[in-house]
């Protein structure tokens, strides 16, 4: 292989591992901050460090049955049947990473995380 050949497929390999690595990045990047959420954040404070999400849900804990087990929405069964809860959802890589919260106590018009969970994603909503 002549020098120029070698210089090319250097430069050709190393702006591909790079670019692959800034979009790991990102993903890195989002699993260091959901990892970071607790129960008791503020929603806002989600917001902030996640955006919004691709998908919201709003709804009543139910009374029973309990949702499957394994599925993100088992966190339910945690607050009182009848309670308000919001669900949001974001989508990384082949998981969906769900946000729940239910009213902070208290302080009305204020959201507080109940749990984070993941899932392998859905392909409906």
């Amino acid at each position: 292989m002549t020098p120029t050949r070698v210089i090319a497929s250097f430069v050709l390999a190393t702006s591909i591992l790079s670019g692959g690595c800034a979009s790991h990045r990102g993903t890195s990047n989002f699993m260091k901050t959901i990892n970071s959420i607790e129960p008791g954040t503020r929603l806002e404070r989600v917001r902030e460090k996640l955006g919004g999400p691709g998908v919201k849900r709003e709804g009543v804990a139910p009374v029973r049955p309990v949702p499957p087990v394994g599925s993100p929405e088992g966190v339910l069964v945690t607050i009182p049947p009848g309670m308000r809860y919001r669900q949001w959802i974001y989508h990384r890589g082949d998981s969906d990473y769900h946000v729940f919260s239910v009213p902070t106590v208290g302080k009305p018009g204020q959201w507080e995380v109940l749990a984070v969970r993941s899932a392998p994603s859905a392909k409906v909503y």
